[in-house]
């Protein structure tokens, strides 16, 4: 067994995961029997025992979900903190990339996020319209979050498994030298690209265009992490050479990048609920909201070094 999960944050981080996937599995497997058997003009015993049972599964899930969000942050944490054990490894960035788990691990966790957070609204939408619309289709959604959950906690277990604190891994400086992102687009290229997909979101989102908004979200959720770790990233550390989207999640950057992050992830939550769900004015709103306070915070340092020294870096 790797030493690795003798790490008091591993631990934790592990025993929390592992007492979820109990709970899930059990609301899950109610989940099934729900979907089974529920039907919604019946007025019998067992219908009724069924919409009880309904209550007590949804505050189980509707707790796991929340705890389940709140533990990307305690992961990222976790990676920080063993960047001082693993060998070459500044940050988060050196630990992930050690092995072919960590960045397929961190997607699926943004994803699952992004789905828990769509489950929620889809929750509460259910609870507030008039014959619970979303009855069904909430359990199975749930289900596939299940699903991904499960290979979550694969990909995590293999992930510290094959995690040493022998061999040396790459720094971030190292991992991303290249000034050329996955796209192959140059940072000129990729910041107008980043500032057009802003652009198009704030104008989809206005004037209604609910699949275009969604695919746009999408799009920038990942264009937005080249961006941050190519560019924008450079002004937060004032250093040309460091590029990092893992450095900013550190006390020695104020740990703005859990706000850069956070709001990232909000603005496309609330897009996506508008898009896909439910068509609510205050859904789109708040997209908008969170997707220019996301523009403005990783903009602040670039623009106030352009505006300064008239240059970029």
């Amino acid at each position: 067994m790797s030493n690795i999960f003798l790490s008091p944050q591993v631990i934790v981080l592990l025993f929390v995961t592992l007492s979820l996937a109990v709970v899930l599995t059990f609301a899950a497997f109610k989940t099934v029997q729900l979907i089974k058997n529920y039907k919604p003009n019946a007025v019998t015993q067992e219908q009724y025992t069924l919409e009880k049972s309904s209550y007590l599964i949804t505050t189980i899930i509707q707790v796991s979900l929340f705890i389940n969000i709140f533990l990307l942050a305690l992961f990222t944490h976790t990676l920080n903190s063993l960047s001082d054990i693993i060998p070459g490894a500044m940050c988060a960035a050196g630990v992930v990339s050690s092995n072919a788990f960590g960045n397929p691990l961190i997607v699926l966790k943004v994803v699952i996020i992004l789905c828990s957070l769509l489950w929620l609204r889809i929750n509460k939408e259910d609870f507030i319209t008039k014959g619970h619309p979303y009855f069904k289709r909430k359990y199975l959604f749930f289900l596939l979050i299940f699903l991904l959950f499960l290979i979550d906690i694969f990909l995590e277990l293999n992930f510290f498994a094959h995690l040493s604190t022998v061999e040396p891994v790459m720094c971030c400086s190292h991992i991303y030298k290249h000034t050329q992102n996955s796209f192959s687009l140059s940072n000129s290229s990729l910041v107008t690209l980043f500032y057009t997909l802003y652009l198009l979101l704030l104008l989809t989102l206005t004037l209604n265009k609910r699949l275009l908004s969604a695919a746009f979200s999408l799009l920038f959720l990942y264009i937005s992490y080249l961006a941050i770790t190519y560019f924008f990233s450079t002004y937060i550390y004032e250093l040309p050479t460091h590029r990092c989207p893992y450095c900013i999640l550190s006390s020695d950057y104020a740990y703005i990048g859990y706000f850069i992050y956070t709001s990232l992830i909000l603005a496309s939550y609330y897009a996506l609920s508008f898009a896909l769900f439910v068509q609510k004015t205050e859904l789109r709103a708040k997209a908008l909201i969170w997707y220019t306070l996301f523009v403005f915070i990783v903009s602040a340092k670039f623009i106030y070094f352009l505006i300064v020294n008239h240059t970029t870096l």
